[in-house]
């Protein structure tokens, strides 16, 4: 008796792609778990592919290409340890400087990594469903393969993405506003004014001439003086 597959996705992120969208509709830190939950739906979910390039280090970088390419590796480690995610990295290559001196890198790799692990996925009858953040043509041979192999193919795209690439996909969603805002990393809580128990907390505090609590200080001097004076002798 022949097996059958239950519905199991696996979910293809173009990372370069995703930032872009992210920083069009003016969004900071993103839960991967969130986005991942949202992609996933209801099916059973194989892996979360996650594909970007570590930054550009010259010949003798910097220390702001340094610091850019540490934050970058941590954050790839960070994504490595979550829950069925794996990260796969191509490389960016330089390709001159524009008329402002701007330098032209180009994104190596990171198209073939994906559509290789999606026909991959798809020949081998691991996945029913590919839930893919992208916006690039060069996907489409691969999705053409996917959907010959009978996976249905999931587009979540943002508002530039290619027409050919969307026509396509068996299903379009676009990442919007509504999207982002479930995928939100919750803000850090802020840090809670400190209510100070004596006199002479005000007091030093109050002799910063910028501080929010100088005023309140002010007023325990005021009530300091009427305890002063309603203990006075006549």
């Amino acid at each position: 008796m022949k097996e059958v597959l239950l519905a199991r996705c696996v979910n293809l992120i173009d990372g370069g792609y995703f930032e872009r969208v992210q920083k069009a509709l003016g969004r900071g830190k993103i839960d991967f778990l969130k986005l991942q939950e949202k992609m996933t739906g209801n099916f059973d979910m194989l892996r979360t592919y996650y594909y970007h390039c570590l930054p550009y280090q010259s010949a003798n970088p910097t220390e702001e290409e340094k610091l850019e390419f540490a934050r970058k590796q941590s954050f790839f480690k960070y994504l490595e340890y979550q829950p069925n995610f794996e990260v796969r990295l191509g490389r960016l290559e330089f390709r001159g400087y524009t008329q402002t001196g701007e330098r032209i890198l180009e994104q190596k790799r990171v198209d073939l990594l994906i559509g290789v692990d999606l026909v991959m996925l798809s020949m081998k009858k691991l996945i029913t469903h590919a839930c893919i953040i992208a916006g690039d043509s060069d996907f489409i041979p691969a999705i053409e393969v996917a959907k010959y192999e009978g996976v249905i193919t999931y587009l979540f795209h943002g508002p530039n993405c290619h027409e050919d690439l969307k026509q396509i996909a068996d299903v379009r969603i676009e990442i919007n506003d509504e999207f982002m805002d479930a995928v939100m990393a919750q803000d850090v809580a802020k840090p809670q004014r400190k209510v100070f128990e004596t006199v002479e907390e005000y007091e030093k505090k109050a002799k910063k001439p910028h501080s929010i609590w100088k005023k309140e200080a002010e007023v325990v001097q005021e009530v300091k003086k009427t305890r002063k004076g309603k203990t006075a002798k006549p």
